[in-house]
């Protein structure tokens, strides 16, 4: 059996599961043969060229008989109770004629009005009941399936039971074992060849129903396929005349409006109910998450206005989600139409655009776009209108496409109208996408011009292409600008909750979060409108191909061939790879790690050498995605060796380098190193080189194999304490304890110097014109050691001349040997 299903815009999809039905039905149809025709079968002589037979049954021996029998027997009842919990496939038969009878009766209509639609969503209108109709078949079809995978399974059973009792009375007649065993058998095989009976019975109506099924399907597949064509054939007739101009149309219709008002009213009506009963379970589920997501948006608004008294920028959130009701709706039926129910019928899909105007209009009033809110009514008016013209006048009437022509005549006035200098000041205080509709607006006007005079000469197809594709461009435009005012509140909203708070990434990160995905939020609702407004306007299929041929582009280079596509895939693979070692790295250093009580330094290895790994898997990822052969690096790794030895001994020497300080730790990021000229605090720990910034402020850039085969120094590895020598000198015959004492006494005044180890005071012996002693003390932060020594040193100068004691300047004795006479004259 073959199953297929048709998307929203007329596709027609292979079902995954069609091959295994009809796999089971050639089981059956094999199976049932075998078991007509198995007592035949054993009288007739075998060819003499006959091929390779299954092993025999094997009889039961004699004395297994009684437990076999009873084994068998139960397991001949629990197959009786699983053939009656089967299907009921009268009632299967009844729904399958029901189908036919509804797919013939709409066949020919609906393949008619596919050949007279002119626009995408009379072509929708179309697909859409015949989703429901392949639905109903799909349903059945599933049904057989189950039905026929459980008699096969127990038809095999019994077929198997069969030979091996068969064989086994033989075996008791050829013997002339007891008569008790025999009758028993005979009962057995009796009792087998009843279950076989019934199994037969319900093949038989199954086989029937299969060809029954396969029309229906072939029909609806004409039907799905006459969609697709209509769609292509409107994209290549865009500009070609299809009906009489407007003033040639007859004012009168064959039948009168009101009949087929009536006839499109109730047809719209069935095919909801339809739609209704097939998708009971979905609306209830679907039903069941608004209603949580609706409860969920009233429990955050409860917290908002607490919220916006302590941060006035967050008083707009409070305005959107002050209306949790509106929020709710909007966001629940977005995510129903675009993700659940895309295949709802267009009568649902209209009656919902249209209800969506009421929280539109007031969440547009609070925030969200506040200058424009007034302009919705415009775009409600022109949507009713074009709904009530696409569901309920006959296509190509005169009153359908004077209707038309109004529509088009109205919205030129409204576009002016928004166009005006204080509207489109709005529109450039918001979003990107609506700053790209401001400027789309300018040339809306000269195509609902032209959409006016192709309906005036009779191309009808492209002036409602044209009306519609803006009509539902703007409908989208506000639509989805709305929905992302709620989602951006939402999502700022829930993290300020208390559940957020417990992560520190919310807690110490949040406007970064906040700021990401709004961004992500914004690029998400920018490409599905411009995916949405690509269908209306009926090039989606255009600009797919268009991307499809640029990206399938191939271009051989030697024995390697590549194309653009498998260029693109890798380089996105590598981009999301490092995004992921990012967010990957941030995570562990941030929140996972933060809460574990790990020695300095451990969390930072650990974050990069995950950040590490996650790039390397995504590069081998990247590569098989891209269609490389995973098996051919070990020619890259044979090359890579080559250049290693030729030119890369550097690189891979400080690569090695870095993974060494990741795991030894000798310097960590922070640590204050010197490492030959250069002294300053450790800012990174890169692949490849690490980053020392300096005292002055400079970034120095030091290969991470300096810290391995170099010596060099790390001051604060275990600690941050510094010790600090402050060399003093006195005049001769100044007393060297008293020096000492006040020496220690004016160290100890300095909070910023360590009690323990407490101050010392050394005399350091005699120097030439001093006694020499030396001041060490220990600050307890290497950053502020500096500043301590200055204050050490004024602290002792003050001490020591408030004592009276003096630091001598340096002598020296001259020794004259001869002096000029003038200089003793002068003397």
């Amino acid at each position: 059996m073959r199953a297929v299903s048709t998307r929203p815009g007329g596709s027609v999809a292979r079902g995954a599961r069609e091959p295994r039905g009809r796999r089971v039905i050639a089981q059956l149809l094999v199976a049932f043969a075998i078991a007509l025709g198995g007592e035949r079968a054993g009288a007739q002589q075998a060819p003499a060229a006959a091929p390779a037979k299954p092993d025999a049954p094997r009889a039961v021996r004699l004395q297994e008989i009684p437990d076999q029998l009873e084994h068998d027997e139960a397991e001949l009842e629990r197959i009786e109770r699983r053939i009656a919990a089967t299907a009921d496939l009268e009632a299967v038969q009844a729904s399958l004629v029901e189908v036919l009878a509804d797919v013939e009766a709409h066949q020919g209509e609906d393949l008619a009005q596919i050949e007279r639609a002119r626009t995408g969503r009379a072509l929708d209108a179309v697909a859409s009941a015949w989703v429901q109709r392949r639905t109903q078949i799909s349903g059945i079809e599933q049904t057989l399936f189950a039905a026929s995978s459980v008699l096969a399974r127990e038809l095999a059973e019994l077929l198997e039971l069969r030979g091996r009792w068969e064989a086994t009375r033989g075996a008791i007649a050829a013997t002339g074992g007891s008569e008790i065993l025999l009758s028993r058998v005979s009962e057995t095989l009796a009792r087998i060849d009843r279950m076989r009976a019934r199994v037969e019975e319900h093949i038989r109506p199954i086989v029937d129903l299969e060809g029954r099924l396969a029309a229906a399907k072939e029909h609806t597949s004409r039907v799905e396929q006459g969609v697709v064509d209509a769609r292509q054939r409107l994209r290549m007739d865009l500009l070609r005349i299809d009906s009489p101009p407007l003033w040639d149309v007859p004012a009168a219709i064959e039948g009168g409006y009101r009949a087929t008002f009536d006839e499109k009213l109730r047809s719209a009506a069935a095919l909801m109910d339809l739609y209704a009963r097939q998708n009971a379970a979905r609306l209830a589920w679907f039903g069941a998450l608004g209603g949580m997501f609706l409860v969920a948006l009233v429990f955050l608004r409860r917290s908002v206005a607490g919220w916006a008294q302590e941060d006035p920028d967050f008083a707009r959130v409070a305005g959107i989600l002050a209306r949790p009701l509106s929020g709710g709706a909007l966001i629940v039926l977005m995510a129903g139409m675009l993700v659940v129910f895309r295949d709802l019928p267009v009568l649902a899909k209209g009656s919902v655009a249209i209800a969506l105007f009421w929280p539109m209009r007031r969440l547009l009033a609070v925030g969200i776009l506040p200058g424009l809110q007034a302009s919705l009514h415009g775009i409600a008016v022109w949507f009713i209108a074009d709904i009530l013209r696409t569901l309920l006048l006959p296509d190509g009437s005169l009153a359908s496409r004077a209707l038309l022509f109004g529509e088009a005549a109205g919205a030129i006035g409204f576009i002016r109208w928004l166009r005006r200098p204080e509207r489109l000041v709005h529109l450039g205080e918001a979003g990107m996408m609506l700053r790209a509709v401001g400027v789309a607006l300018r040339f809306a006007l000269p195509l609902l011009a032209l959409s006016m005079v192709a309906n005036l000469v009779g191309n009808v197809s492209l002036a409602e292409l044209v009306e519609q594709g803006i009509l539902l461009a703007l409908y989208l435009t506000y639509f989805v600008h709305a929905s992302l005012g709620v989602l951006k509140a939402a999502f700022g909203t829930f993290l300020r909750t208390r559940t957020a708070q417990h992560s520190r990434i919310v807690r110490y990160h949040r406007p970064l979060l906040m700021e990401h995905g709004e961004r992500f939020l914004q690029i998400v609702s920018t490409v599905l409108w411009i995916a949405v407004t690509a269908r209306v306007f009926f090039v989606e299929d255009l600009v797919y191909g268009a991307i499809s041929s640029v990206f399938t582009t191939r271009f051989p280079i030697g024995e390697l061939d590549v194309s653009i596509g498998d260029i693109a895939l890798f380089l996105l693979m590598i981009w999301l790879s490092l995004l992921l070692a990012r967010f990957l790295r941030f995570a562990l250093e941030e929140d996972v790690l933060a809460r574990t009580r790990l020695p300095r330094g451990v969390p930072f290895a650990i974050s990069t050498i995950a950040s590490y790994t996650v790039v390397v898997i995504g590069v081998l990822v990247a590569a098989a995605a891209a269609g490389v052969d995973i098996g051919r690096f070990s020619l890259v790794a044979g090359a890579l060796g080559v250049g290693i030895g030729i030119g890369l001994q550097n690189v891979v020497n400080n690569f090695v380098s870095g993974l060494i300080l990741l795991f030894e730790r000798p310097i960590q990021l922070g640590d204050t190193v010197e490492v030959g000229a250069v002294t300053g605090t450790v800012r990174r720990i890169g692949m490849r080189s690490s980053t020392v910034r300096t005292y002055d402020g400079a970034e120095v850039v030091v290969p991470n194999a300096s810290f391995i085969s170099n010596q060099f120094i790390n001051w604060t590895l275990s600690d941050r304490n510094r010790r600090i020598r402050l060399p003093i000198g006195v005049a001769y015959g100044t007393d060297p304890e008293r020096v000492i004492d006040l020496l220690v006494g004016a160290a100890k005044g300095i909070a910023a110097i360590r009690e323990h180890p407490a101050p010392e005071a050394f005399f350091m012996g005699f120097g030439d014109s001093a006694l020499n002693f030396e001041l060490r003390v220990w600050a307890s932060s290497f950053e502020e050691a500096l500043g301590v020594q200055s204050q050490l040193s004024v602290a002792v100068n003050a001490a020591l001349r408030e004592a009276g004691i003096e630091s001598p300047f340096p002598q020296r004795d001259l020794h004259l040997r001869s002096v000029p006479p003038a200089v003793r004259e002068d003397r």
